[in-house]
């Protein structure tokens, strides 16, 4: 096969690099990456193309297809929460394959309150209020409804505190304080729609939002019902994952979804499921001749042993 071209946009972020681990050492592609900003891509890609317009630019489309013409991308793979939207939003416009789900998941999953209301009646959604007076008892927790990181969240501990804040982020998303372990499960999506991996892992350590602590854990029960249920009522495809967080009743909950690749995949990579990688597979329909590779390659393995 020959090698596809791959460009990581933006070419800076914590997901940006595990995708680019990922895929660094595949025979499968050539990696690029895309700034539009100094960062340390600088000093991690070999084929770094500089001075993009920001994603949210009018001109940053047609920026983008010069660049896959110029160098003969075959594949873009957006790396940060923005950009997945706009690469979602605009992909039959893009002249190259786009490595992310359908506008409608997309534009569901940046949204918190939107995520929240699509999945409104499920047993996993915290409880969520409209306005400062409709809170029953505090504790609460409020997040910008758009946003990562971490940034604006925070514990509010009375309505006067809460009014006070609500005047000036009127947007911001108000739910139950969910006092428990952190949790993300790291999902894979084919291109049919079916669910083939969710892995839980936990969330011991959070710097900016990402987890630079974590193991890998048991999915139970309630854990991969909860992933069978987003996965039924959204259109995935390829990598993706959720966090969850438990209420006072050890009961999962969840804090947000999103269709891309987390920061922390590396650990399920270095546990042996390359999500990257599968995901570019599964995009250029690749899976099911690497399944029959693979069965090949046991049975002349076990011949080979019995043999000897």
């Amino acid at each position: 096969m020959e090698r596809k071209r791959i460009l990581i946009f933006p070419a800076g972020t914590e997901i940006a690099f595990e995708i680019f681990n990922a895929l660094k050492f595949s025979k499968f592609v050539e990696i690029f990456g895309g700034t539009s900003a100094d960062d340390h891509s600088e000093f991690v890609y070999k084929n770094l193309i500089r001075n993009f317009p920001y994603v949210d630019s009018p001109d940053f489309v047609e920026y983008l297809n010069n660049v896959i013409e110029e160098y003969k991308i075959d594949a873009v793979y957006p790396a940060h929460d923005n950009a997945s939207v706009v690469f979602s939003e605009n992909m039959e416009k893009i002249n190259a394959t786009v490595i992310i789900s359908e506008s409608k998941t997309t534009a569901i999953c940046r949204s918190k309150k939107d995520t929240y209301t699509f999945f409104q009646g499920e047993s996993f959604i915290p409880e969520f209020y409209e306005t400062a007076d409709d809170v029953p008892k505090f504790p609460v927790f409020v997040k910008p409804s758009v946003g990562q990181g971490s940034k604006g969240a925070r514990k509010i501990d009375s309505i006067e505190e809460l009014k006070n804040i609500l005047k000036n982020e009127p947007s911001l998303v108000i739910s139950e304080y969910l006092p428990g372990m952190e949790y993300t499960v790291d999902c894979f999506t084919d291109r049919y729609g079916n669910l083939r991996i969710a892995k839980l892992r936990d969330r011991s350590r959070i710097r900016l939002g990402i987890s630079v602590r974590s193991k890998l854990l048991d999915t139970d029960k309630e854990v991969l019902s909860i992933a069978n249920t987003i996965n039924s009522k959204l259109c995935f495809r390829g990598a993706w994952f959720f966090q969850l967080k438990k209420n006072n009743y050890n009961k999962y909950k969840l804090m947000e979804i999103s269709p891309r690749i987390p920061g922390t995949m590396g650990l399920s990579r270095n546990c042996g499921i390359n999500f990257p990688m599968l995901t570019l597979f599964d995009f250029w329909d690749m899976i099911f001749r690497l399944l029959i590779m693979v069965v090949i390659r046991y049975w002349i393995e076990l011949i080979i042993m019995r043999i000897s």
